[in-house]
C-alpha cells in the first residue's frame, strides 16, 4: 500500500493528470494511461460523494434513534409512575412489570440497645457517703476565672468572630 492517506494519493493523481495532460504531445505512448487515470479519477469522486451522503444519512439515522431512544424512556418512566401509583410503592405486583419495589420502613424500637458482650455495667454513686463538694486536701484545682453570664436574650459572640479577630492582630 502506497504511503499517505487516500486524499493524499488521490491529489498526487490529479496532479500526474495535469502533468500529462500538458505534455501529451511530448509523451504519445501515455496517452492510453492518462484516459485509464482520468476514469480512474471520476469514479473516485463519485464514490467520494456517495460516502459523503451516506455519512449524513447516518448523522440523520443516529439523531433520530436518539430521539426514539429518549421519548420510550419517558413513556417508560411515565407507566411506571402509573403502575406505583395503581398498586403502591411496596406491591410485589411491580416484580410482574420488571420494577423493584421499595423497601418497607422498619419502626425503630424504644428499648435501649444491648451493650456488647464483655463490657462492664455502668455504675451508678453510692448511697450513705454523700460526694464531697471541696476537693480532697494535698490536691489543688488551677484558679480559673468563671465567664460572666449574659444577660438574658443575649447572643454569644463566635469564637471566630470580629473580636477573635482584634485580638490576633
Amino acid at each position: 500500500m502506497p504511503n499517505g492517506s487516500f486524499a493524499d494519493r488521490v491529489r498526487r493523481w490529479e496532479r500526474l493528470v495535469q502533468t500529462l495532460s500538458a505534455n501529451t504531445d511530448q509523451l504519445p505512448g501515455v496517452a492510453d494511461l492518462l484516459m485509464q487515470l482520468q476514469d480512474l479519477l471520476e469514479r473516485t469522486r463519485n464514490m467520494q460523494k456517495q460516502e459523503d451522503a451516506t455519512q449524513a444519512q447516518f448523522r440523520d439515522t443516529v439523531a433520530l434513534r436518539q430521539a426514539l431512544d429518549k421519548e420510550g424512556e419517558d413513556l417508560r418512566i411515565r407507566v411506571m409512575h402509573s403502575l406505583k401509583g395503581r398498586y403502591g410503592l411496596r406491591a410485589d405486583k411491580l416484580y410482574e412489570f420488571g420494577m423493584r419495589p421499595a423497601k418497607s420502613s422498619r419502626v425503630k424500637s424504644k428499648t435501649p440497645a444491648v451493650p456488647p458482650p464483655g463490657t462492664p455495667p455502668p455504675t451508678t454513686p453510692q448511697t450513705g457517703a454523700p460526694a464531697p463538694s471541696t476537693p480532697p486536701s494535698g490536691t489543688s484545682q488551677p484558679n480559673t476565672p468563671q465567664p460572666a453570664a449574659a444577660p438574658a436574650g443575649a447572643v454569644a459572640p463566635h469564637p471566630s468572630g470580629p473580636a477573635a479577630d482584634a485580638t490576633v492582630k
